[in-house]
């Protein structure tokens, strides 16, 4: 029960950070130029190297057993998310601006149905890593 607890908090705080990020990285180019370098790193990096670090920093408790699920699901879910962002056709982003549609309901009405296949890969594969 406490392992499933860990992983119910940690995944959540991963889909969230991960939409969160990808949508900002697919808005602002310079957010993609400062964050994709990182994300590339978490990507590349066999992860369960850093366990030990997290046991150090955050010692044995729920809070270590948390980074190290973040730590394995945020950066898949982070880049299918920006690309499934980074390829809604740019037709219907200019339709709907120019039916007036912006913001929240833009992501809500465009981006997110488009990218929506790629979406649900990358919660399924952070997922699994993490679980």
């Amino acid at each position: 029960m406490v392992s499933l607890q860990a992983f119910a908090i940690a995944f959540v705080l991963s889909v969230i950070a991960g939409l969160w990020t990808a949508m900002l990285m697919a808005r602002y180019p310079v957010v993609e130029r400062i964050a994709n370098p990182y994300l590339d790193m978490m990507l590349a990096a066999p992860t369960v190297a850093f366990v030990p670090l997290f046991v150090i920093w955050f010692g044995l408790g729920l809070p270590s057993r948390v980074g190290v699920v973040v730590s394995f699901a945020f950066p898949l879910i982070t880049a299918s998310a920006f690309e499934g962002f980074r390829g809604v056709d740019r037709q219907l982003v200019e339709m709907a601006q120019s039916y007036g549609l912006t913001g929240r309901r833009m992501f809500a009405k465009i981006a997110l149905p488009a990218s929506l296949p790629l979406l649900i890969a990358g919660l399924r594969l952070g997922a699994s890593r993490a679980f």
